[in-house]
């Protein structure tokens, strides 16, 4: 007996990158996080439009997950944030703020993604001093993710 599956006119995958190049350091307003690499082993088919990663396919509840280390401040008032966009739009509200000279920055959002559609992260400090502003480290703990 033969098999046969039928599927919808579109189908979804996940996607993900990984910051690579140098740290960035933050500002004291929300910039764009740049300088990533496609996740291609985690998330095959992976493929990047400027500092974002491309949705492979729609879902309408698709999950957005930003993971950004931070290190290198000047002192343990600053205050840091994320948040996430699509197409340039914000997805959600702004991950929790984290205070010190170093941790991890999170953003989250569910969202309705169409095909194509390229998810970025900001981030921002609001420093002590000027110049105290951490540094966004690389590497495969610094990731954004669509699931």
């Amino acid at each position: 007996m033969a098999l046969i599956v039928v599927s919808g006119a579109g189908s979804f995958a996940p996607s993900g990158m990984t910051k690579s190049g140098s740290s960035q350091k933050l500002t004291g307003s929300y910039a764009e996080i740049t300088n990533w690499t496609a996740d291609t082993t985690g998330y095959p088919g992976s493929t990047l439009s400027g500092n974002g990663v491309r949705s492979q396919g729609a879902n309408t509840a698709a999950v957005l997950t930003a993971s950004l280390p931070f290190s290198g401040g000047g002192s343990s008032t600053n205050s840091q944030q994320a948040r996430l966009f699509v197409n340039g739009v914000a997805a959600g509200s702004p991950g929790p703020s984290v205070n010190g000279t170093s941790g991890t920055l999170t953003a989250t959002a569910t969202v309705n993604l169409a095909d194509g559609d390229v998810v970025t992260v900001q981030a921002y400090c609001n420093p002590q001093l000027t110049g105290w502003e951490p540094n966004i480290q690389t590497g495969a703990a610094t990731f954004v993710r669509i699931n």
